[in-house]
């Protein structure tokens, strides 16, 4: 199964699957029981979360230097 976000992340965090989810998305997954990656379908190691302060700074980045149009720019994750 995989999950299609198109809203820019506000709290990127990574699984054991080395991909960064926003945290509320993979929280869910994980709460529902699921022990597999949401991307490849795997099996997490584990089910700790780590933020992804790198990912967050630069999007704060963009956003605060109007690089981009946080409100207006949309990416799809896959």
């Amino acid at each position: 199964m995989r999950a299609t976000q198109t809203d820019i992340m506000r709290d990127p965090h990574v699984a054991a699957d080395g991909f960064t989810y926003e945290a509320k998305n993979i929280r869910y997954w994980l709460n529902l029981g699921n022990n597999t990656s949401p991307q490849t379908g795997a099996r997490l190691a584990h089910r700790d979360l780590t933020p992804n302060y790198t990912l967050r700074s630069l999007i704060m980045d963009c956003s605060t230097t109007q690089i981009i149009n946080i409100n207006k720019f949309k990416c799809r994750l896959y």
